[in-house]
Order: structure tokens, then C-alpha cells, then sequence
């Protein structure tokens, strides 16, 4: 009796690993083709507004190639700037990562120090009140061009799905 026992417990731990390994294979899938899918959008979005480069931000002490699939909420991102840098050359354009470190500290208008809030928002001393990554992108594109951005257009945003990337809250590219 224990080893009939023992038996049924081994062919149901090898059905549950195989099941595993056909979901975690699904997941993968799904994964590269989300990647390929924003890739896709984004450059086609820049090509189409004319954008000659763009401009990475490339985080430091972040995992990009440690870990796993699923480090940084699901995506790799190490394997989403490849996506993103593979689709710009198919497209002509440049992609350069800039080291995105301290972007975020300080206002990218006026220079003065920022104080944080919950959810990533941040504000300078003269009131102006925005997301951190609003702030950091001017700020890594002067890292990367040594130009100061004067005006910024209102921000793109998509969500992104496994057959395309829809702009969300009425934004139009």
C-alpha cells in the first residue's frame, strides 16, 4: 500500500511540473511578444513625429541581467531596451542609453532641489508639481545631447496589450 502511495504522488508532482512548464513557456511567449508589441508602437510613434534619436534611460543598481523574466514588475529590461534599440534600427533611428541616475533630484527647470510625495510625484520650491519621470526625461536627454529642453509636449500614454498599443485618456500621438 505505501508504495502504490508513493507512486501516485510521483506521477502527480511530474503532471503538476509539466503543467508548470507549459504555463511558464506560455508566460514567456506572452512576455516577448508585450516587448515587441510597445517596441514596435513606440519607435513607430517617434518615426512618425519625426524623431531622429532616441534616448534610453538606463537605471543603476537595477538588475538588467540578473534575475529573471519577472524582475522589475514583469518586464526585463535589459531584454525591453534590446527590443526597443532592434526596432529603431529598422527604423533609421538612433537609440543611445543615458545613465538615468539622479535625474529625478533635482528640478529639471529651475535646479533646485525636489521634495517627494507618495506615487512618484514631485514638487520644486517655485510650485511646479509633476510625475519624477516627467522631470528625469529632460534632464537624460541633456545627458545625452548636452541640449536643454525649453518646452515639453504633453506626455504619451499607451496600454499595451498582446496585438497592439492603444493610447489611453484620449492621448494622441
Amino acid at each position: 500500500m505505501g508504495i502504490t502511495n508513493n507512486i501516485g504522488e510521483r506521477e502527480a508532482h511530474d503532471e503538476l511540473s509539466r503543467e508548470n512548464s507549459i504555463l511558464f513557456g506560455k508566460l514567456k511567449n506572452t512576455l516577448f511578444r508585450l516587448r515587441r508589441n510597445y517596441a514596435s508602437h513606440l519607435v513607430k510613434v517617434l518615426h512618425e513625429l519625426r524623431a531622429s534619436a532616441i534616448c534610453l534611460g538606463y537605471s543603476l543598481n537595477v538588475a538588467h541581467e540578473e534575475g529573471n523574466e519577472f524582475t522589475l514588475n514583469l518586464w526585463s529590461y535589459r531584454k525591453l531596451m534590446d527590443a526597443v534599440e532592434l526596432k529603431a534600427q529598422e527604423y533609421g533611428l538612433k537609440a543611445v542609453e543615458v545613465v538615468e541616475h539622479d535625474t529625478s533630484k533635482y528640478c529639471s527647470y529651475h535646479g533646485a532641489g525636489l521634495e517627494r510625495y507618495p506615487r512618484g510625484v514631485v514638487s520644486c520650491p517655485s510650485g511646479r508639481r509633476l510625475h519624477s519621470d516627467l522631470n528625469g526625461a529632460p534632464d537624460i536627454l541633456k545627458n545625452a545631447t548636452n541640449s536643454v529642453v525649453s518646452t515639453v509636449k504633453n506626455p504619451f500614454s499607451f496600454l499595451v496589450n498582446h496585438n497592439l498599443a492603444a493610447p489611453i485618456n484620449g492621448c494622441k500621438p
